[in-house]
């Protein structure tokens, strides 16, 4: 069964260009949080970002079989971001110039969150596309990857939660916290305000969390 001229065709081209374009807001968001103070959101939204390029470049693989790409330029543009990365950093200059307001980590995980969910809903119906045009794999995977949004959106808001509550750093019960830069561990309500090992802050502390046994 071919592709040309099909709903199916025309969602995986949109959904690479979501994705291309969720991944390159990511990698841009995560330098904006980092200059916030969060080094573990920092990592968490860099890991989503290549969670998004994988999902794109899955969708323009399948797209290799369809006339509407002839050549590499759709896959090779994903890893141009720099292109995008400098408009938009560009943008955000203007916007400090002009004083306005520049989202804060709190402001960009609620609307990634929403984001997220609204991808997942996309990928729902996609899923739904795909099965009447008869390609049943593919829809699988338009439903699976809806379901890893979803993971995303979800924890977007924890650690949106964790923000509002003032959660990040100071717990109500005992945790072990890890220092992400020398691995040093202690366990406190409260992460330490510096790392007695390396001398890093208190931004590189993170609960530690082993679920590999």
């Amino acid at each position: 069964m071919e592709l040309k001229n099909t709903k199916t065709e025309k969602n995986l081209l949109k959904a690479f260009e979501c994705e291309r374009e969720a991944r390159n807001k990511y990698v841009y968001y995560a330098t904006l949080i980092n200059e916030d103070g969060y080094d573990q959101i920092t990592s968490i939204f860099y890991e989503t970002a290549d969670n998004e390029k994988a999902h794109a470049m899955l969708w323009i693989k399948t797209l290799r079989k369809s006339p509407l790409v002839q050549d590499k330029s759709l896959e090779n543009a994903i890893f141009n971001s720099e292109v995008d990365y400098d408009i938009e950093h560009k943008v955000t200059m203007q916007q400090i110039m002009n004083r306005e307001k520049i989202p804060t980590t709190y402001d960009i995980l609620i609307n990634s969150a929403k984001d997220e969910n609204s991808e997942s809903e996309m990928y729902e119906n996609m899923s739904k596309d795909a099965q009447e045009d008869g390609f049943d794999d593919i829809a699988e995977k338009f439903r699976l990857v809806a379901e890893i949004e979803k993971q995303h959106a979800q924890r977007f808001l924890i650690l949106a939660k964790n923000i509002k509550d003032k959660k990040v750093y100071n717990k109500d019960t005992l945790v072990e916290w890890q220092c992400r830069n020398c691995g040093y561990t202690e366990k406190s309500k409260d992460a330490p305000i510096v790392c007695p090992v390396c001398r890093y802050g208190r931004k590189f502390f993170q609960v530690k969390n082993e679920t590999y046994k």
